[in-house]
């Protein structure tokens, strides 16, 4: 069976991990199902997983900040 699947199926499941969107890929495993999606589609979730990787990495830079300045901050005190 041919099954054309939507970016709505992998937004927050990029990596098939969930137990219907792992099911898919048993299916294609054992010959069952074929999977399929269009051009826009895989452009559009690429895009979607690049701005939650940004997203998730603006965050841990300002994590890293803070921490790296608390730490200054610290060794300032303890220097004088």
């Amino acid at each position: 069976m041919n099954v054309f699947i939507d970016s709505n199926i992998l937004f927050e499941d990029y990596f098939f991990e969930n137990k219907s969107n792992k099911n898919l890929l048993e299916y294609c495993k054992e010959g069952l199902l074929y999977l399929y999606m269009s051009e826009i589609v895989r452009l559009e979730l690429r895009r979607q997983f690049q701005k939650e990787l940004e997203s998730k990495n603006t965050i841990v830079w300002y994590k890293l900040l803070l921490i790296l300045t608390m730490i200054s901050h610290f060794c300032m005190v303890w220097l004088f």
